[in-house]
């Protein structure tokens, strides 16, 4: 089989579809010539990747991102009876060495699903191997399995009722689980069994530092440090200070990104789910990139002072938030001293 179509809402296993594909065909010492991605392209540009050939030695493999042709919308492409006979040929003419991987990656808040009665379907159903990604919700068994046989691959083990409490803790978002687990890995290092208090321990401190900047970027800075206050008994502060860096940098870039670019281009360049990258965008509006920056400095600056004995880390890191600028805090009463 040559030609695959994958579909669905859980995008982190169409990805590591199109990954095992890639490891499969893909000689690494040409991927730059045998590995091409193509974002919903016109017809002619369709008809042209799947008519690419290898490079010298190996196969080649060509993803075809292509929600367009699938899911109505203002952007929904219909194709005439001529264009779908010469897609059909292009079809029956692959080569064994030509992989041609069609993606249709729906966004978990969209109610849509790939219409089945397209003329278009039946035909990729007629000469593809078709894969349906569905959501997978809390109580689904297959995602306490999914969990366990990516912890197996991450060789550590988690018992199923430790697989749902990662689930009540973390969501159901693969990509954000697979995250933790690997969090959860290093945590635990050497020991290899995951506990119900490792969960608690280490994933739900990743969640309040999500909130320590939700908080500032809503400009709720009192609530911001409050939830630093929960955090500096649970963790080291270089921890606290990674993780804060990290969600800095990328907003940072999303905000900035934002003005050229759409949400799904964003994601692309981040690895991001489209559907974080639109969540993040709408908090983002209420924070200018000014801001952002200026906490990122002030973070930074908080390391230094932290590191060099000039402040506690406590009242570096509060400062970072309340500042305005660097080396300028407004005063605040409930400062920790």
């Amino acid at each position: 089989m040559t030609l695959y179509f994958f579909w669905g809402k859980e995008e982190f296993n169409i990805d590591a579809r199109v990954g095992e594909l890639r490891k499969r065909f893909v000689n690494p010492a040409f991927q730059a010539m045998s590995y091409k991605i193509f974002n919903n392209p016109s017809f002619s540009e369709l008809i042209e990747a799947v008519s690419t050939q290898p490079f010298m030695f190996g196969g080649c493999l060509s993803v075809i991102h292509c929600n367009k042709y699938f899911l109505a919308g203002k952007k929904e492409v219909e194709l005439d009876d001529n264009e779908l006979k010469r897609l059909e040929e292009a079809f029956e003419s692959l080569s064994e060495s030509v992989q041609i991987a069609l993606v249709c990656k729906i966004p978990r808040d969209e109610n849509k699903k790939v219409d089945t009665r397209k003329k278009l379907y039946k035909i990729i159903a007629k000469h593809a191997q078709v894969s349906e990604f569905p959501e997978y919700r809390s109580y689904d068994k297959e995602l306490v399995n999914w969990i366990r046989k990516q912890a197996k691959e991450k060789e550590i083990t988690i018992s199923d009722n430790n697989a749902k409490l990662l689930v009540g803790t973390v969501g159901v978002n693969l990509r954000n689980l697979d995250s933790e687990l690997e969090k959860l890995k290093l945590f635990k290092h050497p020991s290899k069994e995951i506990s119900e208090a490792d969960i608690k321990t280490v994933c739900n401190e990743t969640q309040d530092i999500f909130k320590v900047i939700d908080f500032y970027v809503e400009g709720k800075r009192d609530l911001a440090v409050e939830e630093l206050r929960k955090l500096h008994d649970k963790q080291h502060y270089l921890q606290t200070l990674a993780t804060l860096h990290t969600n800095l940098r990328s907003s940072i870039l999303m905000k900035i990104d934002s003005a050229t670019m759409s949400p799904y281009e964003i994601s692309q360049k981040l690895r991001l789910h489209e559907y974080v990258i639109k969540l993040r965008l709408e908090k983002l509006q209420k924070v200018s990139l000014e801001s952002l920056v200026t906490l990122k400095q002030n973070l930074t600056k908080a390391e230094t002072e932290i590191k060099t004995g000039k402040l506690s880390y406590h009242t570096a890191l509060e400062l970072a938030f309340l500042n305005d600028a660097v080396g300028n805090c407004p005063p605040y009463r409930g400062l920790t001293t």
